[in-house]
């Protein structure tokens, strides 16, 4: 058997924002040539305390050691990590409240192992997954099919141990075999997959758009992101894209 990998990331700010500022986090890692390739992607709540640095260690610690479901034990590293960030009493009073509930973020995490032909996925919250073969496109979680989904609040992931009682419930989790020929995934935050389940909802393509954003780099990904918003078609949020493109023959 032999195979073929190429991935590409592109990120984008809300509009009148720099990138530091974003609260989305994205990563893909492999070890060496021989091993599975590790890809996560966490989008901060704007609205909990500094949501981007929590998003930040997820990534990080999906990638360092991906597992097969996420529970407490598994955050607790990292829950830490972001708890030595600050001193609770040294903020000011009127982020106090804010600051002790933590932040929150989704997590998508992937682990393609092309050896094995076998793709794995983890999700908590609404970043998501399409998987494009040669004959069919699929979204994973597969409630985001419906565009309708991503105006619900999804459920996050906490640094405060006390807002995860759900989390081992809440997470989704799917193992899928890769077929021979080509296949294409496109990992997304939440207001770039509403774009996209909206577009194959309403009959569209749109891989040809993010296949052709891939050709030509991120000067074009930023232009389609500021086309986008400017239609309509796509709200005001930061936004993360990994394409990867599969062939095994």
């Amino acid at each position: 058997m032999h195979h073929h990998v190429q991935t590409w990331r592109f990120e984008s700010p809300k509009a009148g924002e720099t990138p530091a500022n974003s609260e989305d986090r994205s990563v893909i890692y492999q070890r060496h040539a021989a091993s599975p390739i590790a890809i996560a992607i966490s989008n901060g709540a704007t609205a909990s305390f500094r949501s981007g640095r929590w998003a930040e260690l997820l990534v990080q610690r999906y990638i360092a050691d991906p597992p097969e479901a996420i529970d407490q034990d598994w955050l607790l590293p990292v829950a830490e990590l972001y708890r030595k960030d600050f001193e609770l009493q040294s903020l000011r009073w009127n982020i106090q409240e804010k600051a002790g509930r933590g932040g929150f973020a989704t997590l998508l995490g992937i682990e393609l192992d092309v050896l094995r032909r076998r793709l794995f996925c983890l999700s908590v919250g609404d970043s998501c997954l399409y998987i494009r073969t040669q004959s069919s496109i699929r979204v994973f979680p597969s409630r985001y099919e419906a565009s309708a989904s991503f105006l619900q609040n999804p459920y996050l992931i906490a640094s405060n141990p006390s807002y995860n009682q759900e989390l081992s419930a809440r997470a989704k989790t799917e193992s899928y075999r890769i077929p021979r020929g080509q296949s294409v995934l496109y990992a997304v935050s939440d207001c770039l997959g509403r774009w996209m389940s909206l577009a194959l909802e309403r009959g569209g393509t749109p891989w040809h758009i993010l296949d052709e954003v891939s050709r030509l780099g991120t000067r074009a990904f930023k232009e389609f992101v500021r086309s986008e918003r400017a239609s309509g078609d796509m709200e005001d949020d930061d936004v993360t894209l990994i394409i990867v493109r599969v062939v095994v023959v």
